[in-house]
């Protein structure tokens, strides 16, 4: 029994690795025509392999529309033999389906893709109107069929081209459409073959993009179509925006898809600078674009070569900060690479607060009493009175309250109505100023700080001590 199952699943495998091999090839090959005994496989193939694995709508009208283009061809090999019948309805059966699957596709692709419909509609018109049995009910519910679904301007076309058969055959219905003057928008009026794809035929110039919807006359304005040029040129020289500049092939740059959005091959300028086509932006370096936009891929990466600029000073193009010294750029950056690789001299210059401004609370004195140009943060500081006087030890805000050294007071430490009460006896008044007799801190006799004695009015004072 076991051997039975295995031997049964691999006929099975092996079935369908065959079927699937044979219909491939019927899919992809096509080898049969209508009446065939194969044909119908081979249309099952078609569908099974162009479409069961395809889920792209749009791709799968354009399949849909390459069947009904191969049923006309297997229409015009089998014309005039008993398999007509069968081609007939092949037709019927690919035409139906190409109308659904262009309903079923992207409303935006619809219009190229009625289009194309339309042309191989009045393609097929023409072939069933040659046909021996063209008045037949089956032809002409299949030529009513195909009219339906064509735009009303192809259906107007159709009219005038390929005259409706009658029900008893003529041999004028036989006649193929031919050309009749400028009759230039019925495609018919070309002299392709029958079975002929128009676009197929169009190759040399193809009708895709902004071309797919053109009326023959939009091109063709003679009664020739032979030698039309086939160049941009020919049509759009009056919108040439260059004026000429870059030749006529326009394809270099532009593609019939999407006019804007062109690709510029940038040798093509020669010695023409950027600013021929380019708008500087404001105030912006006045020479050759060129000199510092050298990638034309991206405007945006620039490379500056300062020695174009010679003399001209750097605030010619660069705004200085605000409150910055107003001298020469070129005098403190040298570094045209990195401007903040500064090198300023202060030879000759002695004012430093008419640049620098003093941090709160500082000294009142004169910057270079303190301070020198290399270094501004090593200062050295000369405070002629001890500060380690009394019980200061070196605290600036035992002196200075509030570490505000534009002032000073003793009397943190001295008792301020004592201090006036002793002086008062020397006959001192104003202690606005002590170190003006106390310089070094010390208390003495009648002498100020440079050994003077206390004068008040010419007379002499002295020591109560």
């Amino acid at each position: 029994m076991r051997r039975s199952i295995l031997t049964i699943t691999a006929l099975l495998v092996f079935v369908v690795i065959v079927g699937t091999a044979i219909t491939h090839n019927l899919a992809f090959t096509a080898p049969y025509r209508p009446g065939d005994a194969l044909f119908g496989v081979q249309e099952v193939s078609e569908q099974l392999w162009g479409l069961g694995f395809n889920g792209d709508s749009m791709d799968r009208a354009q399949v849909q529309l390459g069947l009904m283009a191969h049923r006309m061809d297997d229409l015009t090999a089998v014309q005039g033999t008993p398999n007509e019948a069968a081609a007939v309805s092949a037709l019927t059966r690919a035409h139906k389906r190409a109308v659904t699957a262009i309903a079923e596709a992207p409303t935006s692709e619809q219009s190229a893709l009625q289009t194309r419909l339309d042309r191989i509609s009045l393609q097929a018109l023409d072939q069933l109107t040659s046909l021996s049995d063209a008045g037949s009910p089956t032809i002409l519910a299949l030529r009513d069929q195909i009219e339906s679904s064509m735009s009303a301007m192809e259906v107007a076309v159709a009219a005038t081209a390929v005259p409706s058969p009658q029900p008893t055959a003529t041999a004028a219905a036989t006649e193929t459409a031919v050309f009749q003057g400028n009759q230039l928008d019925d495609p018919r009026l070309i002299p392709f073959p029958p079975e002929a794809d128009i676009l197929e035929a169009h190759s040399f110039f193809a009708l895709t993009g902004g071309h797919a919807n053109l009326l023959c006359s939009n091109c063709h304005s003679g009664e020739t179509y032979q030698g039309t040029p086939a160049n941009c040129a020919a049509c759009h020289t009056d919108k040439d925006a260059h004026q000429g500049t870059y030749g006529t092939d326009c394809a270099a740059c532009h593609t019939i898809d999407d006019w804007q959005n062109a690709a510029f091959d940038h040798s093509l300028i020669g010695a023409q600078d950027c600013a021929d086509c380019h708008t500087a932006p404001e105030n912006h370096y006045p020479g050759a674009c060129r000199a510092c936009h050298t990638d034309t891929t991206d405007f945006n990466v620039v490379f500056f070569d300062h020695a174009v600029v010679s003399g001209q000073d750097c605030a010619v193009c660069h705004a200085a900060p605000a409150n910055h010294y107003p001298g020469a750029c070129v005098n403190c950056h040298q570094d045209t690479g990195n401007f903040r690789n500064i090198n300023f001299s202060h030879a000759g210059l002695t004012d430093c607060a008419a640049c620098h401004i003093a941090p709160a609370n500082h000294f009142p004195g004169q910057c270079s009493a303190c301070h020198n140009t290399t270094t501004f943060a090593g200062a050295t500081f000369n405070h002629t009175f001890p500060i380690y006087h009394g019980n200061a030890n070196g605290d600036c805000t035992t002196c200075h309250p509030g570490n505000d050294t534009r002032t000073y007071t003793c009397y943190s430490c001295h008792n301020q109505q004592e201090m006036i009460s002793e002086h008062s006896e020397e006959g001192i008044g104003d202690l606005s100023n002590c170190v003006r007799c106390h310089a070094n801190g010390e208390e003495h006799d009648g002498e100020d700080g440079n050994g003077d004695e206390h004068e008040d009015g010419g007379e002499e004072h002295e020591d109560d001590d």
